[in-house]
């Protein structure tokens, strides 16, 4: 998520004004603590990087891994 914002030129905030997503979810996100976010999280984050779900979803599940945590 850091890497699409920074790419795209989005602050923390402003992404997360135009995902709908506070920001202390962006910034738990991006610092893998959001190791569980929720659909509706996902969803728009999807929509608002028009990444589709199943790529949002698929990165989420390796961030827990990689995290030493199971999906």
């Amino acid at each position: 998520l850091r890497q699409w914002r920074k790419i795209n030129r989005y602050s923390m905030g402003a992404f997360a004004e135009l995902s709908g997503v506070s920001k202390a979810q962006v910034f738990e996100l991006e610092r893998i603590a959001a190791i569980n976010p929720r659909l509706d999280t996902l969803m728009a984050i999807s929509k608002a990087t028009k990444t589709p779900i199943e790529q949002i979803v698929r990165l989420a599940a390796l961030q827990r891994i990689s995290a030493g945590r199971p999906t």
